[in-house]
């Protein structure tokens, strides 16, 4: 066998090799982009890499959400575990908790599922962050405001509005 045949086969068998690794390098970053693609922020483990002392995102966030410029978050943890105050109390996982600068507690929860949206839901939550916000003596009027925000992926009230708003407010009559 001639040698420049053999050079030229070996040539051919690395242009192969290489043709196959573009081919499969492509099919992986195509097959990448069709996952990431997937991905949203309804998705927790997405959420929660988005949003993972990212306090610039949060504070965007709660900037359109809230519609104020005013908001300067400090501290931001995803996945943050809270246990309702009576023993053997609820366990629950705030998806974002953040605090801004004037005090306030946020906890942004994100739901697709429609099952367990409801307002009792929200107000449960609202009372696990409030009971953890005073230390045993303190006065109630030390008390931070605090917002819950479910951001869902239908509207769980069915009344056709993009959001909608429960206050806590205070009945003087």
């Amino acid at each position: 066998m001639d040698s420049s045949f053999v050079l030229l086969c070996n040539e051919c068998v690395a242009l192969f090799v290489c043709y196959f690794c573009i081919e499969l390098y492509t099919n992986i970053i195509v097959l990448q982009l069709r996952i990431i693609e997937a991905f949203r922020l309804l998705d927790d483990d997405f959420m929660n890499m988005v949003f993972q002392e990212n306090i610039d995102a949060v504070e965007l966030l709660l900037k359109i959400i809230l519609q104020r410029d005013d908001i300067k978050v400090l501290e931001v943890v995803t996945q943050k575990e809270e246990k309702s105050p009576p023993p053997n109390g609820r366990t629950i996982t705030l998806d974002i908790y953040a605090v801004d600068s004037a005090g306030k507690h946020y906890d942004i929860e994100v739901q697709r599922a429609d099952k367990g949206d409801g307002y009792k839901r929200a107000r449960f939550h609202s009372s696990v962050l409030d009971s953890r916000m005073l230390e045993a003596g303190k006065n109630f009027a030390e008390l931070h405001d605090s917002y819950v925000i479910f951001i869902t992926e239908n509207d769980v009230a069915g009344a056709g509005l993009p959001m909608y708003h429960a206050n806590r407010v205070r009945n003087v009559l």
